[in-house]
């Protein structure tokens, strides 16, 4: 075949294609439901946990160093900064369900930080209340 014919055919071949819409949509079938299951057969969801990252002083990083130090001194194995982490936030969440004013004790932590971390005043400084 000559080169006309095979131009020939990819021309119509691409008049062809242009004819049909670019994009079609296929909508899938939802999904059957399955058989109800009853309430107490069902298998909890497992949780993970998320991954955070957060700035400590100096300070507290050696503590919560030391103490994951001493755990493993103490023959408790798989304790990590994470549990102190966790446990240290469910407490402070229980202190605010219980009244403290968690806004009031972060502007002044911010402040009093500002004074020895030059870099948290960066940030900008919340207002005093």
């Amino acid at each position: 075949m000559s080169d006309s014919g095979i131009s020939k055919r990819m021309l119509q071949a691409g008049k062809r294609q242009a004819e049909r819409p670019a994009h079609v949509a296929v909508v899938p079938e939802p999904p059957t439901s399955p058989e109800p299951v009853a309430e107490a057969t069902r298998q909890p969801v497992a949780e993970s946990y998320v991954k955070a990252s957060c700035f400590l002083t100096p300070d507290q990083r050696t503590w919560l160093n030391t103490v994951v130090a001493q755990a493993k001194l103490d023959g408790i194995d798989g304790i990590s900064a994470s549990d102190l982490v966790r446990l240290a936030l469910s407490r402070l969440h229980g202190e605010v369900a219980g009244g403290f004013d968690l806004t009031a004790a972060l502007v002044d932590q911010a402040h009093a930080e500002a004074e020895r971390f030059p870099g948290r005043k960066n940030r900008g400084l919340p207002t005093r209340r």
